[in-house]
């Protein structure tokens, strides 16, 4: 019988820092993120199909977003200044996160390949949804550091905010979690257990 090791590897992504280059008061790893990214990215999903009648199926978005980093066991998690110093890295980082990515479904049986791939390499649309709940999971972790007193987060909250604006403008899903659960992520305890 042929071990299968594809869970066994993506469960390294526990060991995978995030944030590497700045100094945390709590730590968090791709793994964890990873199951942020999907429960916001579940969220975004029924806030656009539920309040502005879409049609995106969840289920498919939550597994791009529990894969969207797989990569990074490979890779490692790549500063954001390095990935985007120019296009040349950037196409390279590409080209190793899909050669990744394929590496990792390579390990499934060839049965169930196929029923990962997409996941692994989904489509415009869902990637658009795993990207803003990715940076909406980034300024989560920005508030929540900046809250523990950390203000080397401060600039990473303001370029997450940008980011959000500049590029998710259209998707009036993330407009409502921004205005709606964002403010919650300043709360103490205390405050939410009062509610």
């Amino acid at each position: 019988m042929k071990t299968i090791f594809f869970p066994a590897v993506l469960g390294r992504m526990k060991h995978l820092p995030r944030w590497a280059l700045m100094p945390n008061i709590r730590t968090e790893n791709v793994h964890e993120h990873s199951m942020d990214v999907a429960l916001i990215a579940d969220l975004l999903c029924a806030i656009r199909n539920e309040l502005f009648e879409g049609s995106v199926n969840a289920g498919e978005v939550v597994r791009a977003a529990l894969y969207h980093d797989a990569s990074e066991i490979f890779t490692g998690d790549v500063a954001t200044p390095v990935k985007y110093a120019n296009p040349e890295i950037k196409k390279c980082l590409k080209a190793a996160e899909t050669e990744a990515c394929t590496k990792l479904i390579d390990m499934l049986p060839d049965s169930i390949q196929a029923a990962y791939r997409d996941s692994f390499f989904p489509s415009q649309d869902i990637k658009e949804l795993v990207k803003a709940a990715d940076k909406l999971s980034g300024l989560t972790k920005c508030i929540l550091e900046r809250k523990l007193g950390n203000s080397e987060f401060g600039d990473a909250e303001e370029s997450h905010h940008s980011w959000l604006r500049e590029n998710c403008g259209h998707m009036h899903e993330v407009g409502y979690f921004v205005d709606h659960c964002i403010p919650a992520y300043e709360s103490s305890l205390d405050k939410v257990l009062r509610r």
